[in-house]
């Protein structure tokens, strides 16, 4: 506590209980700090070790964020965080509209789109999942009152 008064800043690595739920310890540790993390590992390719980090504590305004360790080099990388949070519907859908896109240079418009994926003009999931990606994946391009869809 002395030395955080003092201005000092303390970095402390401490694990969970063993299924990882709860943080455990002394509650004096975090009592003491401004921000805590929850890191989490997230899948990963063969030369990349990608995790998260959930803000469990904040003071100073601090957001979750994600990065991508590259094993040859240990370069360290900011991922998007929404691409790193993906699930499995979305990793699904995501594919998917890529490779409607890809048969099509032309592009797509909303409706069409959707069909492509086997999804249903009326499916909010899929349309909000569309909008989520839009600009990190592929491009949306207004065209009179609709949107054509292609690949960035």
């Amino acid at each position: 506590m002395n030395m955080r008064e003092a201005g000092a800043t303390i970095i402390i690595l401490h694990h969970s209980n063993k299924d990882g739920k709860n943080y455990q310890g002394s509650n004096n540790i975090r009592n003491s700090i401004d921000c805590m993390y929850r890191l989490n590992k997230r899948p990963s390719g063969d030369d990349e070790i990608n995790f998260l980090l959930d803000v469990q504590k904040e003071r100073a305004g601090i957001n979750d964020c994600a990065f991508c360790v590259k094993t040859e080099s240990l370069e360290l990388r900011e991922m998007d965080f929404d691409i790193a949070c993906m699930n499995e519907y979305e990793l699904e859908f995501v594919d998917k509209v890529k490779k409607s896109l890809s048969m099509r240079k032309d592009g797509l418009n909303k409706t069409e789109l959707l069909e492509a994926t086997g999804h249903k003009k009326d499916d909010k999931t899929a349309r909000d999942t569309l909008d989520k990606f839009t600009d990190k994946f592929w491009k949306a391009k207004k065209q009179g009152n609709r949107y054509i869809y292609s690949l960035n």
